[in-house]
C-alpha cells in the first residue's frame, strides 16, 4: 500500500513539474515559456505608448524562436503614433494576438521567419510589410482586417496562404501571388473592396480558386493560372467591376454561382471546346474563344502543350514567355506585361536566331518547347 502511495505521489510530482515547465513565466517585461528548445514570448508587461519595441534575442540564455499566441496584447498607442517593431534573427514563427489593435508603420519580417501564424497581424494597423526572406506559410486570418495595408507583394517562397488571410483589408489595392504558391484558402481576399489588381506570377501552381476567394473585390480583369482546375462557389461574388476573365483549358469545375453579382457583360476568354467554354456559353455570357493548345515533343522527349503566341496575343502565357526570355537575357527588366508587342517580337527573333529556329518573331509551340527547356 505504501509503495502505491509513493508511486502515486511521484506521478503527481512529475505532472506538477510538467505543468510548471509549460506555464508562463515573466521577467518583469516579458511573459515567456519554453517551447521545443526555444523560448516563446507570450505577453508584454512593459511600458505602453512606446515608439519602438525591440524583441529580445534570448531569455535565460535560450534563443527566442516564437513570438505571440499568448495573452492578448492590446496596444494603447498615442493618437497618430505608430510603434516600430524590431524582430530578432532568431525568430522562426510569429503567432496570433500579440499585435491586436496595435498601430505600426512598416513591419520588417526577418529571413529566419518560416511561419506567419493564424491571426498573427489580424485587426492591426500596418502600412507595409517588408520580407527579408520568405516564410513558407501564411496562416488563417494572418493579416485580416488590416485597415492601413494598401498593397502586398507576397514573396517568392510562400507555399500556403490560409483561409480569410487578407479578409477585410479594405484599403488594399493590389496583390501579387508568387510562383511558389501551392494552395490558397477560402475567403482569402473577401471584402477587400478596393482590391483592383490581382496578379499571378508565371508558374503559380494553385489547383483552385476557392470558395469566396474574391468576394466584393474591385477586380476589373483576371487571368486564371493554367494550373487551376476548379473555381469554387461564390469565388468572385459581387465583383461589380469585373469585365474580363481568362479561364485555362484545364479547368473542369466551375460553381454555378462563381460569378454571381458580377456584371452581365463579362467577356470570358476560353479555349474552344473546353469545359469553361460550355459553362460560360450555357450561362449566356459573352465568350471569346482561343484555339486549343498544340501538343509537341520537348527536347527531353516529354510531351507539352502550348498556344501559338504572336503580336496581339494576350494572357498569362505571354507573360510566362516574356519571363523566360528575361531569364535568358533577352529583356533587361523583369516583365509584367501580358501582351505580345512588336518589341517582344524583335526579342523573339533574336532568340530564334540564337537557337537555329525559324526567324519569324512568332513563338510557335515548337519554339516554346525549346524556350522552356533552357
Amino acid at each position: 500500500m505504501k509503495k502505491r502511495w509513493i508511486a502515486a505521489w511521484l506521478c503527481l510530482m512529475m505532472i506538477s513539474l510538467c505543468v510548471c515547465a509549460a506555464a508562463d513565466r515573466d521577467n518583469g517585461v516579458w511573459k515567456y515559456k519554453s517551447a521545443g528548445g526555444k523560448m516563446q514570448l507570450t505577453g508584454y508587461m512593459g511600458a505602453e505608448r512606446i515608439k519602438k519595441l525591440e524583441f529580445p534575442e534570448e531569455i535565460d540564455g535560450v534563443p527566442v524562436g516564437i513570438i505571440g499566441n499568448g495573452s492578448i496584447f492590446v496596444w494603447l498607442n498615442e493618437v497618430g503614433q505608430r510603434t516600430e517593431l524590431i524582430f530578432p534573427d532568431t525568430t522562426e514563427e510569429i503567432r496570433g494576438e500579440f499585435f491586436t489593435l496595435g498601430s505600426f508603420g512598416k513591419v520588417v519580417i526577418p529571413a529566419s521567419v518560416k511561419t506567419i501564424g493564424n491571426s498573427a497581424f489580424a485587426i492591426a494597423a500596418v502600412t507595409e510589410f517588408e520580407f527579408e526572406g520568405a516564410p513558407t506559410t501564411f496562416g488563417d486570418r494572418a493579416f485580416a482586417e488590416n485597415f492601413d495595408l494598401k498593397q502586398m507583394e507576397i514573396p517568392e517562397g510562400v507555399e500556403t496562404i490560409g483561409g480569410s488571410c487578407f479578409e477585410m483589408c479594405d484599403r488594399m489595392t493590389s496583390v501579387t501571388l508568387p510562383a511558389s504558391l501551392k494552395s490558397i484558402g477560402s475567403k482569402c481576399f473577401s471584402g477587400d473592396v478596393k482590391l483592383s489588381s490581382v496578379k499571378f506570377a508565371p508558374g503559380c501552381a494553385i489547383p483552385e480558386i476557392p470558395m469566396g476567394c474574391f468576394i466584393s473585390c474591385a477586380i476589373k480583369s483576371v487571368d486564371i493560372p493554367k494550373s487551376v482546375t476548379k473555381i469554387g462557389t461564390n469565388a468572385f461574388y459581387g465583383c461589380e467591376k469585373l469585365t474580363a476573365v481568362t479561364i485555362p483549358a484545364g479547368v473542369t469545375s466551375i460553381a454555378s454561382d462563381a460569378f454571381s453579382g458580377c456584371p452581365d457583360n463579362i467577356v470570358f476568354t476560353v479555349t474552344e471546346g473546353s469545359y469553361a467554354h460550355d459553362w460560360a456559353a450555357g450561362k449566356g455570357y459573352k465568350v471569346k474563344t482561343v484555339p486549343a493548345p498544340v501538343t509537341v515533343t520537348a527536347p527531353d522527349g516529354s510531351t507539352v502543350a502550348y498556344y501559338e503566341l504572336k503580336p496581339g496575343s494576350k494572357g498569362p502565357e505571354v507573360l510566362e514567355a516574356r519571363t523566360k526570355l528575361y531569364e535568358l537575357g533577352y529583356f533587361s527588366k523583369v516583365p509584367t506585361q501580358t501582351e505580345y508587342t512588336n518589341n517582344m517580337m524583335d526579342y523573339v527573333k533574336k532568340f530564334e536566331k540564337d537557337y537555329g529556329l525559324k526567324e519569324d518573331g512568332i513563338l510557335s509551340p515548337e519554339d516554346q518547347a525549346v524556350l522552356f527547356a533552357q
